[in-house]
Order: C-alpha cells, then sequence, then structure tokens
C-alpha cells in the first residue's frame, strides 16, 4: 500500500492561499530554474528581434536617403510688384513664399533666406559616423526592473485601497 509523502501530507494539511486556488496556479507554476529558463530565452529572442528591428530601420533610412526629398522648399514665385515696388495689383498681391519672403524682400535677402529655409533631413557630417553599439539588458537587470515595479505596484494598491487579493509577493 503506497503511503503518501511528506510533500503531500503538507499540502494536504496546510491552508491554501487564495491565489492557490483557481486551476491556472496548478497549471502555470516552475521552479526558480524553469523560470531562469523561460527568462533567457525569453531575453536572447528579445534581442535578437530589436536586432532585427535596428537593422531593418536602417536598411530603411539608407533606402530613404537614395530618394530624393519629398520636401524640397519652392522657387520664388514671381509676384505682380514692379522692381520699385510701387504698385502692385490689388486683384493679385503679392504672396509670401515657405520662408516667408516677398517681393519687397530686396535680392540679397532673398538669396540669404532661401539658401537658410533649405530642408535637409541628414545630420551635417554624419556620413562616416557608426551608429553606437547598443547595450541591451540582461536577464538579471529584467528581474530587478519587474522587481521594482512589483514594488511600485503594491505602493499604488495600497494608496488606491484595493482589496488583498490585488496584491502580489515580491520575491
Amino acid at each position: 500500500m503506497d503511503t503518501p509523502s511528506s510533500s503531500q501530507e503538507e499540502t494536504a494539511t496546510r491552508k491554501r492561499f487564495r491565489h492557490e486556488e483557481p486551476s491556472q496556479f496548478r497549471h502555470w507554476r516552475f521552479s526558480h530554474a524553469q523560470l531562469a529558463e523561460i527568462r533567457k530565452a525569453n531575453n536572447a529572442a528579445a534581442i535578437e528581434r530589436v536586432k532585427k528591428n535596428k537593422e531593418a530601420e536602417k536598411n530603411q533610412r539608407q533606402d530613404d536617403d537614395k530618394t530624393p526629398a519629398a520636401l524640397e522648399t519652392k522657387a520664388f514665385e514671381p509676384t505682380n510688384a514692379n522692381e520699385n515696388d510701387t504698385k502692385i495689383d490689388q486683384a493679385k498681391p503679392a504672396k509670401p513664399t515657405e520662408g516667408g519672403v516677398t517681393s519687397s524682400t530686396n535680392p540679397d535677402e532673398k538669396a540669404a533666406i532661401e539658401s537658410s529655409t533649405k530642408i535637409d533631413d541628414s545630420p551635417k557630417g554624419a556620413e562616416g559616423i557608426e551608429e553606437p553599439e547598443v547595450r541591451y539588458l540582461t536577464v538579471d537587470e529584467e528581474l530587478t526592473l519587474c522587481s521594482f515595479y512589483e514594488f511600485k505596484l503594491q505602493q499604488m494598491a495600497l494608496f488606491c485601497k484595493l482589496p488583498d487579493i490585488v496584491w502580489v509577493r515580491v520575491g
């Protein structure tokens, strides 16, 4: 005849905590070693996803650099003012351009403003600069962050006066 082991007797006689009652607790219960292995696998998968996404983003930026810029500054539109700005046709008043320059601005000012308002998305002199190496979180750093936010959640639960069923055990 099989006699129950001491751990089975302990489980049977010990009062179960509220979080142990649902079937979810029985089916999703892991040892520390299992959790460490799951964390390690998830961390490695996340790092690979981030690397792949960064590479795709870098390739997209390179493709965008090869195509002409969609937002280029328009050339100054001709206005209806004469050379001396003495008479303007009121039916067609002078329109400011993107830089806010109208026909009343002298040609030197127009050239200076036009050169300063050109849109250029690429940083100056960045062609030869390599992106810095990204440092990814380790499993221990992720666990530290999770523990920190578990603690913060407990503080928020206390502040909001939530029932004890909402509380979690940290550690």
